[in-house]
């Protein structure tokens, strides 16, 4: 079923995956987008209310004062939907990507799949799109066949659960990721020549998973491939008091120099979060 949270969580995952985009504006003209967890093109169902959907709700009125690129660009797909729902990952890529794309989006959940089939085959009539690719499934196996791009750029989406830097086979599930499957990822980046860029993203630090040794497995996984962290973007706490300690997003990057250009992006999402915090007062 098509739903989402309406959290500080899609808050933080957007403006950080927003921003790269801005940013690889200045070094490709051909974007090759592959989401391992693309969800709907807008998703309408709300089913769960958590103690941050104040701040999602008080973002979404304000729209239409933000400046940042994420907030011009969700206001622009909130008009066109009508003021409903909110839009995935590939949809706010293909709202501010004004040159040339390519899409493998990956999807489980077989109606969620059909929607993102139906929209994607509309894309195709766009002199932009230059191939669009919907695999209904578990995003392993679409990888298990490796990942072909001819883009100047890929950039990656991973926005499961959880990211467990421990695996436990009895209690392993196909939304969040585990170690094999960094490995699994950096393995596919290797054999990609050209830049590419990394989101993996997290919303939990249970089961002994805490920030730290989640970045330590990836670092410990990233390293043979060529891969780097290049920052970790985490929300603040609800008392503004220093970072949140379980959401996080990890931005990674091969051949890519100039990614380092990305690394304040902590600072600049805190302080676009303090600044809705100050308007809510």
């Amino acid at each position: 079923m098509p739903v989402y949270r309406g959290n500080i969580g899609n808050l933080l995952q957007h403006w950080v995956f927003c921003e790269i985009v801005q940013v690889l504006h200045s070094h490709a003209e051909h974007l090759a987008f592959i989401d391992a967890y693309s969800m709907a093109p807008v998703a309408n169902e709300r089913p769960r209310i958590d103690d941050t959907a104040h701040i999602f709700d008080f973002a979404r009125a304000h729209l239409a004062d933000g400046t940042s690129s994420y907030e011009r660009a969700w206001h622009e797909l909130h008009l066109a939907s009508g003021g409903t729902g909110y839009p995935n990952s590939a949809n706010f890529l293909v709202t501010l990507w004004k040159k040339r794309y390519s899409l493998l989006l990956c999807e489980i959940d077989r109606v969620t799949a059909n929607e993102l089939q139906i929209w994607s085959d509309r894309l195709r009539s766009s002199t932009r799109c230059l191939s669009a690719e919907v695999f209904t499934g578990d995003w392993r196996l679409r990888f298990s066949d490796g990942v072909h791009s001819s883009g100047d750029v890929d950039l990656f989406s991973f926005d499961p659960y959880m990211v467990s830097s421990r695996k436990d086979a009895k209690t392993s599930k196909v939304a969040n990721i585990y170690p094999e499957d960094i490995d699994c990822l950096t393995a596919v980046a290797a054999t990609l020549p050209q830049a590419v860029i990394m989101q993996i993203s997290t919303y939990d630090s249970n089961d002994g998973n805490s920030q730290e040794r989640v970045v330590t497995m990836l670092h410990s996984s990233a390293v043979g491939s060529g891969l780097e962290i290049i920052d970790k973007v985490r929300p603040l706490r609800s008392d503004g008091q220093g970072p949140s300690g379980k959401m996080m997003s990890v931005i990674l990057a091969r051949n890519a120099p100039w990614a380092k250009s990305l690394a304040p992006l902590e600072y600049r999402f805190q302080r676009w979060q303090r600044g809705f915090a100050n308007g809510m007062e």
